[in-house]
């Protein structure tokens, strides 16, 4: 006599599903991450592009250590659209002694002049200039002139 609701007898008959070989699962990914690579390297390109030549520019006036940054557009989207750049600096541009002052406002009408050159300013309404100096283990020296850009167009520096 055969009792076929043993566990012993049953057979296991798994419901037939669908399943991926770990090999696709493999090159979906690796797929995946060319393509999300690929989307931000173009993205960040063609969103600085604009600025490249600028910041060539800037990088042969005063040196790779100036670490020459240009960026353009509104802030977060809302507000005037401003040109800012940014640039590292080896002194305190905040100093008020001795040549500081003179050389900060050089350096900006310099700035100001290669931008003239490369830079379609009329698409923006403010200028933002940014000397940044860094402390060993103490917060930065930041110094941050704002204008109109009309100034810069207009060379009124």
């Amino acid at each position: 006599m055969t009792d076929d609701s043993s566990p012993m007898n049953a057979t296991s008959e798994l419901p037939a599903e669908s399943t991926i070989s770990g090999k696709w699962v493999v090159l979906a990914l690796l797929g995946f991450g060319i393509f999300t690579t690929s989307f931000m390297w173009l993205y960040t390109y063609y969103s600085n592009k604009p600025f490249i030549p600028m910041r060539h520019a800037l990088v042969q006036e005063f040196s790779r250590e100036s670490s020459p940054n240009v960026q353009g557009g509104k802030e977060k989207g809302r507000g005037p659209s401003m040109l800012r750049v940014i640039m590292n600096v080896k002194f305190n541009p905040n100093e008020k002694s001795g040549t500081v002052p003179q050389e900060v406002r050089a350096m900006e009408r310099r700035v100001a002049e290669l931008a003239r050159e490369h830079l379609d300013l009329t698409e923006y309404e403010q200028w933002v200039f940014i000397l940044v100096h860094y402390n060993p283990e103490s917060t930065p020296d930041r110094f941050e002139s704002k204008r109109p850009i009309a100034e810069i167009i207009e060379n009124r520096l």
